[in-house]
């Protein structure tokens, strides 16, 4: 039975800005500012001017790019001989010194193409040593590989080179690094790296977003949050994850807040010893498309602090525990996938933030109408319920004040 219908299917174009939407967000997650007060704007003193220096070396790092849609218009213009105006461009008020350099895509014409820089990174890059702050994310950088200068930018402390199609090893200078906060190299298919020891010196970094990085050889992965004091948000999706080594399955780190572990066919033994010694400071777990077997763990129940769970497509079966309907702030559970059994637990009755439920493609038996009549049906928007031995009717759905915020339900 379908309430109403599923969403279309994302298109490519929209797919690659929803990424870089969830690069924005990922941002919002730690505020990494530009040094000197990132409130202060160079725009706002007339009497400050770029370094010729540094104006010099950004105007050779232009020459690097092919710059078809005129983005860089501004840079070299008689109009903006400053180069603390041209696009991109954030300059110290005190200094002088050019700070900042975000040259993030992807934008869109009218016409709804594609609008970004081609071309190579410069060296001359390396004559802004007050630059913290570097952001050429969703250009296209032909396939070369980072730069191992980059790992002399020895101030930085945001650098995102996601979606920029570069290739090759991850420098070992970026142990350089030791001031880095934000880190986002994801989706550069080709880029890898083989193991974490240029991770071990960057104590400051929190957010670390290695997405579809190729980490088959890096065993160490487990033991680079034991060297990441900092870090809150870790993905390692889709990274081909190997077993990690046996010494590094204990004293997990606890500042982590995002775990995104899916698409790499872990098995139980590769996740659970490590994962239950986590602080329970941890809001996302993002587990979909491993090799977890056997039944649920009931330890699940004591990360008190989740908003997002996914389990799906695994291969796990038995009940679902109890203890799940005993995290209050639990928004998303997904457990979709799996070969689970037996009743929906009364204990979700609690999940009173709980706005999407996905327990499709399961072995689930029990009274449908008796699960809705509950609760937690006032506060779900979506509901998937398909592939499962479910019996019984629905109950009125028009008589909960929310239900004009559903977004859809599916049941079998």
């Amino acid at each position: 039975m379908i309430i109403s219908k599923m969403p279309p299917q994302i298109s490519p174009v929209n797919a690659l800005l929803l990424l870089l939407m969830c690069s924005a967000m990922i941002s919002s997650i730690v505020a990494v500012q530009h040094p000197e007060t990132r409130t202060e704007s160079s725009s706002s003193s007339s009497m400050i001017r770029c370094i010729e220096s540094e104006r010099q070396a950004l105007l050779h790092f232009k020459q690097g790019l092919v710059d078809v849609h005129e983005i860089l218009t501004s840079w070299g213009s008689p109009h903006h001989r400053d180069c603390c105006q041209w696009r991109g461009i954030e300059c110290s008020n005190v200094t002088g010194h050019v700070i900042a350099l975000d040259l993030r895509a992807p934008q869109y014409d009218e016409d709804g193409v594609y609008i970004r820089l081609r071309g190579n990174i410069s060296a001359s890059l390396l004559v802004l040593k007050h630059l913290n702050y570097l952001d050429l994310s969703g250009n296209d950088f032909r396939n070369h590989p980072i730069p191992n200068f980059i790992g002399s930018l020895v101030n930085l402390q945001y650098l995102n080179l996601s979606i920029a199609r570069i290739y090759g090893e991850i420098p070992p200078q970026f142990k350089n690094l030791s001031g880095l906060q934000y880190l986002d190299l994801s989706y550069n298919w080709g880029l890898f790296a083989k193991n974490f020891a240029w991770t071990s010196t960057l104590r400051l970094l929190k957010i670390l977003n290695l997405a579809w990085v190729e980490l088959a050889d890096a065993t160490d992965w487990v033991h680079a949050i034991n060297s990441l004091p900092s870090l809150t948000y870790w993905n390692l999706e889709s990274c081909s994850l190997s077993n990690p080594s046996q010494g590094s399955l204990v004293n997990s780190s606890k500042s982590l807040t995002h775990i995104l572990l899916g698409g790499n066919n872990l098995p139980a033994t590769s996740v659970y010893p490590w994962l239950f010694n986590i602080s329970s400071n941890l809001v996302k777990l993002d587990l979909y498309g491993n090799f977890l077997q056997g039944s649920i763990p009931k330890e699940f129940g004591n990360l008190n602090s989740l908003f997002y769970l996914s389990l799906f497509r695994n291969q796990l079966q038995g009940p679902i525990p109890e203890g799940l309907g005993n995290i209050s702030s639990l928004s998303e559970l997904d457990l979709s996938f799996n070969q689970l059994e037996g009743e929906i637990p009364n204990s979700f009755g609690h999940l009173l933030s709980l706005n999407l439920l996905n327990l499709d493609n399961n072995n689930l038996t029990g009274d449908l109408g008796m699960f809705l009549s509950q609760s937690v049906f006032k506060s779900l928007k979506a509901l998937w319920l398909e592939s499962n031995n479910l019996y019984g009717s629905l109950p009125d759905i028009t008589r909960f004040h929310h239900s004009s915020s559903w977004t859809f339900l599916i049941i079998n």
